[in-house]
């Protein structure tokens, strides 16, 4: 069987999403799902493999090596984001002699096939029935902070980037507060999952006004990171909340999907525009009309498909570079780079 290989890239969020893209477009294609961490390998902010145990449940593989990635039709995202593609009436069957490889985040849950989700939210549930530490008082609310950008600090400091406004979560406040659909009365505690944890929570610009937010109105605010060992943990707990103030970020938007839980969500359009939000979900403005953000992203539009242009994806021997040379000198670009990267990591140590 003819596999489709999606390169994993980013943190958690990320990875997730590519996931389901992949097992999402094997079952259109009856191909084999499978992924590689070669820009993992490499990434500049030392981001490593999160999903295993997940792509192991979505009976999804992982390619070690860089060899079958060299014979493969490559696909970029913006190349894949036409309505067909996702779908039983897929171009991409037409690729019938060549493993494919696709690039990309594909943060669109609309095109994700409604099993494959229903798979992954059984695996959050499960994994969530083991991993919340039976000193997490329930029922609760959980509220996600961002206020750095991969795992630098210094784009913390010089400038925020991807960091939503105060605003945001006193008008999230206002709203679920006054909200007859929020069943105030059973929760009293807050647990509050920021990505300054481990930099020094008494760096954050944030978290004060959500403290001074939950004592002002009676709820119990618990640091959530103290709980967890690894990020799918996060999002385990967010699951099983009553309610999720999210973030800017794609771990928070799939912890509050994988709930059912009232969800309080900023503008995503202004932050992370492919990321799309449920239309029940609650969009809060936070007050900024230009965030600056680590893509500088401001809206994405849907591309145009012609016969000609299928035609010229699918003979190709790839769409995303440009020549069978320049794919296999970039491919050992990467390994070089892998490499290079596992060399200073052996001397370091």
């Amino acid at each position: 069987m003819k596999k489709i290989i999606v390169l994993l890239r980013g943190g958690l969020g990320n990875q997730i999403f590519q996931l389901l893209a992949v097992k999402t477009l094997s079952l259109y294609l009856k191909r084999e799902a499978c992924y590689c961490s070669l820009f993992l390998d490499i990434d500049q902010y030392g981001r490593e493999l999160e999903v295993a145990h997940l792509a192991s449940h979505l009976c999804i593989s992982r390619v070690s090596s860089y060899i079958p990635l060299m014979r493969s039709h490559w696909f970029f995202e913006s190349e894949l984001l036409h309505p067909t593609v996702f779908t039983s009436y897929s171009p991409l069957l037409e690729a019938s002699h060549l493993d494919i490889v696709i690039v990309g985040y594909f943060q669109d849950y609309n095109l994700i096939h409604k099993d494959v989700f229903s798979e992954f939210q059984r695996f959050v549930l499960d994994t969530s029935n083991h991993s919340i530490p039976p000193s997490i008082p329930k029922p609760y609310m959980c509220i996600h902070l961002r206020e750095l950008h991969g795992a630098h600090s210094t784009n913390y400091i010089n400038p925020p980037i991807d960091s939503l406004s105060p605003l945001y979560y006193r008008r999230a406040f206002d709203h679920f507060l006054g909200s007859s659909e929020v069943p105030l009365s059973s929760i009293q505690n807050a647990l509050v999952f920021s990505d300054m944890y481990s930099f020094g929570i008494d760096r954050s610009k944030l978290l004060p006004v959500v403290a001074d937010l939950c004592k002002a109105n009676g709820f119990n605010l618990l640091y959530g990171d103290q709980y967890v060992k690894k990020p799918m943990e996060i999002l385990s707990i967010m699951a099983s909340a009553q309610l999720n103030i999210i973030s800017n970020s794609t771990l928070s938007w799939l912890g509050s999907y994988a709930s059912n839980s009232y969800s309080i969500s900023p503008i995503m359009g202004l932050w992370e525009p492919g990321l799309r939000v449920p239309s029940h979900w609650i969009q809060i403005f936070d007050g900024n009309y230009n965030p600056i953000t680590h893509s500088a992203k401001v809206t994405v539009a849907l591309p145009s498909i012609s016969s000609s242009l299928i035609s010229s994806l699918l003979t190709s021997a790839t769409s995303y570079l440009p020549s069978k040379h320049l794919r296999t000198a970039t491919l050992f670009y990467y390994y070089y780079l892998n490499i290079r990267s596992q060399l200073r990591k052996t001397f370091k140590a």
